[in-house]
């Protein structure tokens, strides 16, 4: 009997014209077809990229949210961002908001590249004030994030998170801007939250300008809440940094091992903190 549903089968994609090769296409539009979950949001059905292979030299081209939102499946790409995209509409700001791009893992961090070609993403919402590792992106490793431009960024989290990231290591971030707030549970005992990442560890930051209100308990930045390590050049901060406890500072809240460097960087914000406190830098772990 299979045999014979098979011929059939074979007959009736004969009669209408197909190959069994061309239902392959047909079988993959059912699988875009299908919604993603995250939290209680639903994602549209991906309908692909605005063009591109993903490669160094021929980057997927992002102009939606969906296609934004897309990056996740594909976290050692390569992107080139192509119109402003605005993250303040449903079903992106619904629920529990924006669910971070990568997270913590080998295989699930991102470790392409993404040129936001100085357009903007505004209206990032997260709201997951239990919830660790928070961004746009989660965790970021060998890779390369250029050209962006954050703005009426708003995350509400518990440790670890940035506006741009949760964590960045091994990575190069160059000609940022963000605008917005961050915001972690003072109940947590380690915060490290940061107007552009909660952690940094031996990656390079050029030309970064953060305007945030900061807020955390412990280990709170107005850039980096806490940096092991890595080169700080031409970055600076204005806005609000306030934690309850230590380690509380304008452009960094602990400055840790593995011998950090900051070169041409200041801080405007006001800052407010229980101990280690600075204009600067909260903690520096090699004074």
């Amino acid at each position: 009997m299979q045999t014979v549903g098979f011929v059939v089968i074979v007959s009736l994609l004969l009669a209408l014209g197909l190959s069994l090769q061309d239902t392959a296409p047909l079988a993959h539009a059912r699988t875009l077809a299908a919604h993603r979950l995250a939290g209680d949001r639903i994602a549209p059905a991906f309908q692909g990229f605005a063009g591109g292979s993903g490669t160094e030299e021929d980057p997927y081209l992002v102009e939606t949210a969906d296609q934004l939102d897309e990056v996740r499946d594909y976290l050692d790409a390569h992107f080139r961002q192509m119109a402003d995209i605005n993250l303040g509409v449903a079903p992106w700001n619904a629920g529990d908001g924006w669910e971070p791009i990568g997270s913590f893992g080998t295989g699930n961090n991102f470790t392409g590249s993404f040129d936001g070609r100085g357009y903007t993403i505004s209206n990032l919402t997260i709201s997951r004030p239990t919830t660790t590792s928070q961004g746009l992106f989660g965790y970021v490793k060998d890779a390369s994030l250029s050209n962006l431009n954050l703005l009426d960024v708003d995350i509400r989290a518990a440790s670890i998170s940035g506006r741009l990231a949760a964590s960045i290591k091994d990575s190069v971030v160059e000609n940022v801007t963000v605008t917005g707030a961050v915001v972690s549970s003072l109940t947590e005992p380690y915060t490290a939250i940061g107007g552009l990442a909660g952690e940094m560890g031996t990656s390079a930051l050029h030309h970064i300008a953060i305007t945030a209100t900061v807020q955390g308990r412990t280990t709170v930045g107005g850039l980096l809440g806490r940096t092991l390590g890595g080169v700080i050049h031409h970055a600076y901060a204005v806005g609000s940094v306030v934690g309850q406890g230590d380690s509380i500072g304008g452009l960094v809240g602990y400055l840790g091992e593995g011998v950090p460097i900051v070169s041409n960087g200041y801080s405007h914000a006001a800052v407010t903190g229980a101990d280690y406190v600075g204009g600067l830098v909260g903690k520096n772990y090699a004074a």
